[in-house]
């Protein structure tokens, strides 16, 4: 049975997130090459003396660490609150294929192709012996650095998939909860309706529904380090993206909360900010082990402690808040549609998917000449951009180029009549949105 809460009445505001979440990747990334120099040397940005250059820098560090802890948590909400609009008009046979065709495809497609010159640059950018071929023979050792990232990808189960590990973790978090998809939509579910009435209360929606991601922080994160979905966090987001699935489903719940206490919610996300940057500056390199994971194999820390509860709280709190800030001041302004969203929409997947090669492309090229680390980032952020979207335009072109890359086939959409409370619906529906009738599908 369908949950009538869930109105085919399309929210822009959802569509704006998703985009705006997505588009923070590239300058995200970029920084974090430069500031923080996580590619590699080759790719840097800055100069070979990373360690010294990160001597020199204070609040651009803090302001990457606050937006880490929020930006993929909120990613993980949206993608939640698309599955249940994605799998309200589908049975789960046809769920699954369609999360095979945007996730699956597109993953592979990009961890073996289009991330192949990450390989190379980085191959032959730190093995003198690739460096000096001639033309032929760069070809070859192209060919062979090929060869050996796929049977890595192979033999890791996709692990060198740079940052298509998301695509990875959604299928997964996708197809562990199409097993349970049945059951939430049925409105008498109980923990549904437990869920509904935390949504109405403000007390609830603020400090009840995030506990599960506190516990997952006290019982999982001390033995597993959180990296690229890894470790805790494949658990962990797998809680946001469970809670953006039911919030969708008490959506007029949810709404009412986000408008009725929005400046209270915007207010404990910047309370949680204070505790957070004041937990970094006071406890330095242990406050870094407690938000990252895996602090016990230091043997320096025990297991619980304190400062160890206090940063799960804090560190899971903090990721709550502002993603409901961010979705509340987007309900309040951003529930308005326009050619740029419908074209954004569309260009989500492929950007990126296309853009770390232009962010790792600029940073490779750019550590060769001395400008301000400010300089540098605007001129890499919007070379990716440009190289992005222009990727984004050749691929859309055709067919096969939009199914390996994600982009949703637009489908006209006939209007027929449910013939059991005469409401309209679109003529592929299997459920009245209405009154849940089911249709007998052609």
């Amino acid at each position: 049975m369908v949950n009538n809460n869930q109105s085919s009445v399309r929210r822009f505001d959802i569509d704006w997130m998703r985009v705006i979440l997505f588009g923070l990747l590239i300058p995200y990334h970029v920084a974090v090459g430069l500031i923080w120099g996580v590619y590699g040397d080759e790719f840097n940005g800055i100069s070979s003396d990373i360690t010294a250059y990160n001597d020199n820098v204070g609040s651009e560090s803090f302001i990457l660490l606050w937006m880490h802890t929020w930006r993929l948590p909120a990613l993980f909400i949206i993608s939640g609150i698309g599955t249940a609009y994605a799998s309200k008009r589908r049975d789960m046979k046809q769920f699954r294929s369609e999360r095979i065709e945007r996730l699956v495809i597109p993953f592979m497609f990009g961890s073996f192709i289009v991330n192949l010159p990450i390989w190379w640059i980085s191959s032959f950018a730190t093995d003198p012996e690739l460096a000096n071929l001639d033309i032929v023979g760069t070809i070859i050792g192209a060919i062979i650095v090929a060869f050996f990232v796929w049977v890595f990808h192979i033999i890791t189960i996709f692990e060198l998939g740079y940052h298509l590990w998301f695509l990875k973790n959604l299928f997964f978090y996708s197809i562990v909860i199409s097993l349970i998809i049945p059951s939430l939509q049925n409105p008498e579910n109980k923990f549904v309706m437990f869920f509904n009435k935390l949504v109405k209360s403000w007390w609830g929606f603020s400090f009840v529904i995030p506990i599960p991601l506190v516990l997952i922080e006290i019982l999982i994160k001390p033995y597993a380090a959180g990296y690229t979905g890894h470790g805790y966090e494949l658990y962990w987001y797998f809680i946001f993206f469970i809670i953006g699935y039911l919030l969708i489903g008490s959506k007029e719940n949810y709404f009412v909360t986000l408008s009725r206490y929005r400046v209270l919610i915007t207010s404990l996300a910047l309370l949680f900010s204070i505790f957070l940057f004041a937990t970094y500056l006071i406890y330095d390199e242990k406050a870094d082990a407690f938000f990252t994971g895996g602090w016990i194999w230091r043997g320096d820390i025990n297991y619980f402690n304190s400062l160890s509860l206090i940063t799960s709280v804090i560190h899971s709190y903090h990721a709550w808040f502002w993603s409901m800030t961010l979705f509340s001041w987007a309900e309040k302004y951003l529930n308005v549609n326009s050619n740029l969203l419908k074209y954004l929409n569309q260009a989500v997947y492929p950007l990126y998917i296309w853009h770390m090669i232009y962010v790792l492309i600029g940073l490779n090229f750019m550590k060769e000449f001395d400008l301000s680390v400010s300089i540098k980032f605007l001129l890499i952020t919007i070379f990716t951009v440009i190289t992005s979207l222009l990727s984004v335009e050749l691929v859309k072109r055709t067919s096969i180029s939009r199914r390996l890359f994600g982009i949703k086939e637009e489908k006209i959409m006939k209007i027929k009549l449910c013939e059991m409370c005469n409401s309209q619906v679109n003529d592929n529906d299997k459920f009245c949105t209405k009154c849940g009738n089911k249709f007998t599908m052609s």
